[in-house]
C-alpha cells in the first residue's frame, strides 16, 4: 500500500511510523522458477556454415517435473551461445549478452524440445571477430583452421508463462557445430539401373567461412555424410578430400508412387545432392542422376569362337544394347561353364546362367554402335574349361561355354559369381573355346636345297610319327 509522511526511521521499521495508510489492498508475488531443464544432447550436432535456420531436437537431463506438464506454466527458449572449439566452461551461466542469439522452444517429449538452431549469419561480423580475437567460437574458422568450429554452446532458458520477466537458466552443457559449406559438382556415372546397387562417385568441395578448402574425409564427418537420390537418402563414404562414393537406391525408393499408386516410365531422372550433417540439410547443385530403361538382349555374337588363352574381342549385337552403354549403364559380358564338359550334356541346354559353376564377369562392355557392343573373351582356364583331348586320335579340342550380357553394378571382382550382378539377358549365346593338341613335328625335307634363283618348287616334308593320322 501507500503511506504518507515522514519516512520511517529505517526501511522495514512497523508501519504505525507512517501518519496514514491508503485503504486498497494491493498484492505483490515474489517468482521464483526453480531450475531450468539441463541439456545434455542435440541432434542433429552440426550443420554447414551457410546453411538456413533448422529445427533441431534438444534432449533434457531427468527433472523432476515433467516438460509436458509444465508446457501450459513455462515458455521455453534456447540460448545459443559462441563458444571455444572444444569447451563451454568460458559461457556465463546466468546471463544473456547482446552476442547470443534466443530462439523458440517447443515441448516434444518430457526430456525433449524441438528448438530453432540459428545459422551462423545469425551472428554478427562483429562477434564472430571477437570470438575470433579471444580464441572462442568462431576463431577456429576464421584464422583458416582445418577443424570444423565455430561451435555454440547450448542452453535452455525457462520463463514462468504467467510471469514473464522470471527465468531461469541453465548452464551450457553441450556443443552445436558449424561446418564448411559444401558444393556439388559432378556425379559419375550418372545414370544406373532401376534395380539400384551403381556405385556413383561425388566431386565435392567444402571451404569454411573464409574460403579456405576444408576436407570431407575429416573423422568428425565420416558419420555424418548423406547421399540424396530423389527422395531417398543413403549413406556416403569418403575417398578422398574431395570425393564421396555412396550406392545408388532402387527407383522405387527414390521416386514415390503418385497419387493414383503408379511411377513414371524409364527412364527418370532424380535429383541427387549431398550432406555433410546427417541429412539435415542437403547442397543444391541441380545435378541429376538417371535409371535407364536397361537393354541387355544380346542375340549374335562373333566370332562365336577362340583360343583357349583367351584375348579375343568379340562383338555382340542386340536391339539398343550399345545405346544402353552410351548412357554410362554399364554392361559386362558373363561366361558360363557348361554344366557337363565331358559330353554328356544336352544340346538343346547346354549351360544355365542360373546354374551353379564356374562364372567369369568381363567389362564393361565397350560400345561400337546403338546394337552392339564389344567385350574381351576370358580364357577358357577362368572359365573352369580344361582343353584335354579325349582320346589319342583327337587332333582339335574344343568346349563351347554359354555368354550373356548383364547390366548394373559390377560383381564385387572378377570372376565372382554372375548372381552378383543385377540382371542377366534371357538369350542363350554360345562362345567356342578351341585348342589344336600339336602340330606335326617335321624331321626331314626332300629335296633339302635349291639355287636361290629357282622359282617354287614341291618338297616332301616328313614328320614325326603322331597319335592321330593327318
Amino acid at each position: 500500500a501507500l503511506a504518507v509522511g515522514a519516512q520511517a526511521d529505517a526501511l522495514g521499521t512497523a508501519a504505525s511510523a507512517l501518519e496514514s495508510s491508503s485503504a486498497p489492498k494491493l498484492e505483490y508475488t515474489y517468482v521464483a522458477v526453480v531450475a531450468a531443464p539441463l541439456p545434455v544432447a542435440v541432434h542433429p550436432s552440426r550443420a554447414p556454415f551457410d546453411a538456413a535456420a533448422a529445427v533441431v531436437t534438444v534432449s533434457t537431463a531427468p527433472v523432476a517435473h515433467s516438460l509436458a506438464h509444465d508446457a501450459a506454466l513455462m515458455r521455453y527458449e534456447c540460448v545459443w551461445s559462441l563458444a571455444p572449439a572444444s569447451s563451454v566452461d568460458s559461457i556465463a551461466d546466468g546471463s544473456v549478452t547482446d552476442t547470443d542469439v534466443v530462439t523458440t522452444a517447443s515441448v516434444v517429449t518430457p526430456s525433449q524440445l524441438a528448438c530453432g538452431a540459428p545459422g551462423l549469419a545469425a551472428f554478427s561480423s562483429q562477434a564472430l571477430a571477437s570470438a575470433a580475437a579471444s580464441g572462442a567460437g568462431a576463431g577456429a574458422v576464421l584464422v583458416r583452421s582445418t577443424t570444423l568450429a565455430p561451435r555454440l554452446a547450448v542452453r535452455v532458458r525457462a520463463t514462468a508463462a504467467a510471469y514473464p520477466s522470471v527465468a531461469a537458466l541453465s548452464p551450457p552443457a553441450v556443443l552445436y557445430s558449424y561446418d564448411g559449406a559444401l558444393q556439388l559438382h559432378t556425379v559419375a556415372p550418372a545414370s544406373g539401373a532401376a534395380a539400384g546397387s551403381q556405385r556413383v562417385t561425388l566431386a565435392v568441395t567444402l571451404a569454411d567461412i573464409d574460403g579456405a578448402p576444408l576436407s570431407v574425409a575429416d573423422p568428425a564427418l565420416a558419420s555424418a555424410l548423406r547421399c540424396r537420390f530423389g527422395a531417398r537418402s543413403v549413406l556416403g563414404t569418403p575417398l578422398d578430400a574431395h570425393t564421396v562414393a555412396c550406392t545408388a537406391p532402387k527407383v522405387a525408393d527414390a521416386v514415390p508412387l503418385a497419387a493414383d499408386q503408379t511411377r513414371p516410365a524409364l527412364p527418370v531422372h532424380v535429383s541427387v545432392e549431398a550432406s555433410i550433417d546427417g541429412g539435415a540439410s542437403y547442397t543444391s547443385s541441380g545435378l541429376t542422376y538417371t535409371y535407364a530403361a536397361a537393354h541387355a538382349h544380346a542375340t549374335t555374337i562373333a566370332p562365336a569362337y577362340g583360343p583357349a588363352d583367351g584375348g579375343t574381342v568379340v562383338t555382340l549385337t542386340g536391339p539398343g544394347i550399345g545405346d544402353t552403354a552410351a548412357t554410362g549403364l554399364p554392361l559386362w559380358c558373363v561366361f558360363v561353364r557348361n554344366r557337363a564338359q565331358d559330353g554328356s550334356e544336352d544340346a538343346d541346354d547346354a549351360f544355365s546362367l542360373q546354374a551353379s559353376g564356374v562364372r567369369t564377369v568381363t567389362g564393361p562392355a565397350t560400345r561400337v554402335s546403338a546394337d552392339s557392343v564389344q567385350c574381351t573373351a576370358p580364357s577358357a582356364a577362368a572359365v573352369g574349361v580344361a582343353l584335354a583331348p579325349r582320346n589319342e586320335n583327337v587332333p582339335v579340342v574344343a568346349a563351347t561355354v554359354g555368354m550373356a550380357l548383364a547390366v548394373g553394378a559390377q560383381a564385387d571382382a572378377l570372376g565372382t559369381a554372375a548372381s552378383a550382378l543385377e540382371s542377366l539377358s534371357a538369350a542363350k549365346l554360345e562362345y567356342t573355346y578351341v585348342a589344336v593338341v600339336a602340330a606335326p613335328l617335321p624331321v626331314a625335307v626332300h629335296p633339302s636345297r635349291a639355287p636361290f634363283d629357282a622359282a617354287a618348287a614341291v618338297v616332301t616334308v616328313s614328320t614325326a610319327p603322331v597319335a592321330h593320322s593327318l
